[in-house]
């Protein structure tokens, strides 16, 4: 299984090969598994090239459509394609995304029960348009929701000792395209 740190280190290879350019830099508070960018074309294509050549399914999140909680947590479900049983609370989502992260015979999400799941080797989330993003909240909900997507990208160890299951890995880039209300 791939890191997360090799998949970005991938992408600002495949960006600077191409463009000469670089990936913004992450923000101290970001994690290994978070990038922060302003939109570029020439970004977004090498990001989609590495999730494809890495087997990593890439999802795309409207962040317009995501400016208060109740809506922010429907459009992760939608675009994840989380099981009817998803409560749509940050709860929910956690377990939700643990569950779709576990590899079942190499399939994201087989463990849903109501799919085979997707062939790939992790899950990268892109959030366009992320200056939206809960922007109708208070900056703790943005909070909250960044700290369950991190929890996704580094489960804590079972409790019990029981064997961790195989898990992909798991990225969000944000995608800035105007002036960011949330630090």
């Amino acid at each position: 299984m791939s890191t997360t740190s090799e998949f970005w280190l991938d992408v600002h290879s495949e960006i600077s090969r191409v463009a000469g350019m670089e990936l913004s830099t992450k923000d101290a508070a970001d994690g290994d598994w978070l990038r922060r960018s302003q939109y570029n074309r020439v970004i977004d294509s090498a990001v989609a090239r590495v999730a494809r050549r890495r087997g990593i399914h890439r999802v795309l999140v409207q962040g317009q459509r995501c400016r208060t909680y109740k809506d922010a947590l429907r459009s992760l479900g939608d675009a994840l394609e989380l099981p009817g049983y998803y409560g749509q609370n940050y709860d929910a989502l956690d377990e939700c995304l643990r569950e779709l992260l576990e590899i079942d015979d190499g399939h994201l999400g087989a463990v849903f029960g109501d799919r085979v799941g997707r062939p790939a080797s992790g899950l990268l989330v892109v959030i366009d348009y992320a200056e939206n993003l809960l922007a109708e909240e208070s900056s703790q909900e943005l909070a909250t929701l960044m700290s369950v997507l991190e929890r996704a990208a580094h489960p804590l160890p079972d409790p019990l000792g029981r064997p961790a299951p195989r898990t992909g890995s798991f990225d969000v880039l944000l995608f800035s395209r105007g002036s960011e209300r949330h630090g």
